[in-house]
């Protein structure tokens, strides 16, 4: 009788080890693979697009704080221009790590400017604190030139700013 006890303490110890390892196993599974809000954190987004008064035919694609901006021009002196915030709603400050900027244009005749709204060059390593912003500006224009051109002139720009946080 009483080696039939042991063996069901045996037998109660053994299920109580398992059921205590399976539910740490689950426990230690679900913290690994949470997930984790970290928006208020790590939150940059493009916001107020508005393109400049006098300007030209043109469309403007926004998706993924990605811009692609598409101008048709016709004549000297003509342009296209937007200017957008990048604003910093987290709490960690950014710096640019890469510029992204593809451009295809027709006879590579119109011209671009990206800069910061007061000129300034946008270069990499510009720091972005939390809670501000950076107006920018990007121009495309027909410039003057001494023969005539009898076409309408493209240019397609891609346009994307990549930051890292600033630890």
């Amino acid at each position: 009788m009483q080696k039939a006890m042991k063996i069901i303490q045996y037998i109660e110890i053994i299920i109580i080890t398992l059921i205590a390892g399976l539910l740490l196993y689950r426990f230690v599974y679900k913290i690994h693979h949470e997930k984790v809000d970290t928006t208020y954190m790590w939150n940059i987004n493009v916001n107020n697009i508005k393109v400049t008064e006098g300007s030209k035919n043109g469309e403007i694609i926004e998706k993924d704080n990605k811009l692609e901006l598409k101008a048709t021009l016709n004549q000297p002196k003509e342009f296209y221009e937007v200017t957008f915030d990048i604003v910093n709603e987290g709490t960690l400050s950014a710096y640019i790590n890469k510029i992204y900027n593809q451009v295809d244009s027709t006879d590579n005749i119109l011209k671009y400017y990206i800069t910061y709204l007061d000129g300034r060059e946008i270069k990499k390593g510009d720091v972005l604190p939390p809670e501000k912003k950076e107006t920018i500006k990007i121009r495309i224009e027909y410039p003057e030139i001494n023969s005539k051109i009898y076409k309408e002139l493209q240019l397609n720009l891609q346009f994307k700013i990549f930051y890292k946080a600033v630890y």
